[in-house]
């Protein structure tokens, strides 16, 4: 016999043994077993508005509804900026009321059809 087909011999014969090790060494059950870990985040909340939280109602993982409490944010950030917004839109009205050919009375009508009060 030729050496080169004892070759493909015994690697097929290797073979055969690697596969029947296989099908007769492990479990070929219904079920897929993985090992490993998994992160998920199922719902992303988030707050209408930005600010520093004073106080957080909530643990992490607890269950929640919506229209829950989750944190209560620093009132004087809040505050501070509602001043802040305040100041710059009477600066933005002050400097309005200097274009030529408005008056008062425009802006004045403006602002009550949007809601807001001001006084000139």
């Amino acid at each position: 016999m030729n050496p080169r087909y004892r070759i493909f011999i015994l690697l097929g014969l290797l073979f055969l043994g690697a596969l029947g090790y296989y099908f007769f060494a492990t479990d070929h059950g219904p079920d897929l077993v993985l090992l490993g870990t998994v992160d998920a985040n199922q719902v992303i909340v988030s707050a209408q508005i930005t600010g520093r939280i004073k106080q957080l109602a909530v643990a992490e993982g607890q269950d929640v509804k919506a229209g829950d409490l989750i944190a209560v944010l620093d009132e004087d950030e809040l505050a501070a900026a509602k001043t802040a917004s305040d100041a710059t839109t009477r600066s933005l009205r002050a400097h309005s009321l200097m274009i030529p050919g408005e008056n008062s009375a425009d802006y004045q009508q403006i602002l009550e059809q949007s809601g807001s009060r001001w006084q000139p």
